[in-house]
């Protein structure tokens, strides 16, 4: 729409459209975000329909609950799990679950010589790692629950139930009748309404009777936090998560957000660096010269990457920092953000009435030609401080917030250096072991894919890849 409207230039710094009945201010410019974050940021709240919206799934929780004293609490609790004790203890974790899914890869992929969705792989390998992070429990990607779809149930794992959950309710607010009687929202009247309800059921009774079990094996000190998950720290303070209900809200929101954000920045690498040969030989230079230098003075090959990873190895892979920023900035997970004000004000020179409801648009922002060079190509180099690239096309420094994927402020996202922790195991341990190549080879050659849905994963496209050995004879 606003291609359309203002052509391929970039369109003013503020700008209204009427969604749902009502005008809604689209932030198309970083400069913006200085007053939102910083000076303005006490009266920034996230809007009341998306807590009407998504409100059946995630009840209460942070994202969708205004900033009160209670909302403090919960974020303080929450904030702690990711303190760097914490995630010592959640990288132990982390690091079997990879070891694990190298292993599956290798045995259904390379020696099978099957192409991999590799959109569906890393998905179950960030739900594996999401479930364990936030219930301490290491066989819970394999349970399954009764779905209901069409009159008809079948039993289904409980990762992919929340995520035909999460489709069903974002599709459902783009319904017609919303826009003709935006109060019909409130109610779930129609017969997959019913079912989607039926099933949000059946998910938060399944969690509540793991938090009854936890709680159980606390009170009898049978059980220790071995690897600092979710759960366990909520149920160590009883006054910021009072009831089972407050709990499963959280935790239903960090699967969601924490297992979409990790599997499509980092299958996005995977495809990038296939597509861009230059940087994926200088990501494995670093890789050869750092976190794999010692296993491959001994030999060509690696068979347990995961083995020379830790905290203070990963740490130090800077070029791969800058290839994980640069895929978050082309594909934010999160396009756009909304949010309104709790008092009348003025935002770069706009008027805006208390309740007025604007988007901040990550993605426009990160496509910003005024803030990026060549802001269309994979150039991980321009997060780098010292390369010139790191500049506007003018030579004048880039604005602070041009790059923007985790929002900012009271309401930056708490998971952001946890999705930085898992992608760092995450693709260099794959990276190490296999090459990945799109089977699709136009891909490669820069022609865009037919999108190709798999219904099977609520919305998610499917993307085959070969998967092969890394020989690192052949990397320099």
């Amino acid at each position: 729409m606003i291609k359309q409207d203002f052509g391929p230039g970039h369109p003013p710094e503020i700008i209204v459209s009427m969604m749902q009945q009502q005008p809604v201010l689209i932030l198309n410019s970083a400069k913006s975000l200085t007053e939102l974050y910083v000076t303005k940021n006490r009266f920034f709240e996230k809007d009341p329909f998306s807590a009407i919206q998504y409100g059946s799934l995630f009840g209460k929780s942070l994202v969708l609950s205004p900033s009160n004293e209670m909302w403090a609490k919960k974020r303080k609790v929450l904030g702690s799990a990711f303190y760097k004790d914490k995630l010592l203890k959640m990288v132990g974790v982390i690091r079997e679950i990879v070891r694990e899914k190298i292993v599956e890869i290798e045995r259904e992929y390379v020696e099978k010589r099957q192409e991999m969705d590799v959109v569906s792989e890393l998905g179950d390998l960030h739900m594996r790692i999401i479930l364990m992070t936030a219930f301490g429990l290491t066989d819970l990607h394999q349970v399954k629950l009764p779905y209901i779809k069409d009159g008809v149930t079948k039993q289904m794992k409980v990762a992919d139930i929340l995520r035909l959950l999460i489709s069903f309710i974002i599709f459902r607010g783009g319904r017609y009748m919303f826009a003709v009687i935006p109060y019909m929202i409130f109610f779930y009247y129609s017969k997959e309404d019913k079912e989607y309800m039926a099933n949000v059921h059946t998910v938060r009774d399944f969690c509540n009777s793991i938090i009854e079990r936890r709680r159980k094996e606390l009170q009898a000190s049978l059980t220790e936090d071995k690897c600092g998950d979710i759960l366990t720290i909520m149920l160590q303070d009883s006054q910021a998560f009072p009831t089972n209900d407050s709990m499963i809200d959280e935790i239903i929101t960090f699967f969601l957000a924490g297992s979409f954000t990790l599997k499509t920045a980092n299958s996005n690498l995977l495809m990038y660096l296939d597509c861009n040969p230059k940087e994926y030989s200088k990501l494995m230079g670093e890789f050869k010269e750092t976190v794999f230098a010692e296993v491959l003075k001994k030999e060509n090959k690696i068979e347990d990457p995961i083995a020379s990873l830790n905290i203070e190895s990963v740490e130090g892979l800077r070029y791969f920092s800058q290839c994980f920023y640069e895929t978050l900035r082309i594909e934010p997970p999160l396009a756009a953000s909304g949010g309104i004000f709790t008092e009348d004000q003025e935002l770069s020179g706009v008027k805006i009435r208390k309740q007025d409801f604007f988007l901040i648009n990550m993605q426009l922002m990160h496509h910003d030609k005024t803030e990026w060079q060549r802001p269309s190509d994979f150039i991980p180099e321009r997060f780098d401080p010292l390369n010139p690239l790191s500049l506007k096309p003018d030579g004048a420094k880039r604005h602070p917030l041009a790059f923007n994927p985790f929002i900012g402020g009271k309401r930056v996202c708490l998971g952001k250096t946890f999705a930085e922790i898992v992608a760092k195991f995450v693709v260099p341990a794959l990276l190490g072991r296999f090459k990945f190549e799109h089977v699709d080879t136009d891909i490669t050659k820069g022609i865009k894919p037919k999108i190709v849905q798999n219904l099977n994963q609520a919305c998610d496209p499917i993307v085959p890849m070969r998967v092969t050995i890394v020989d690192w004879s052949q990397q320099i």
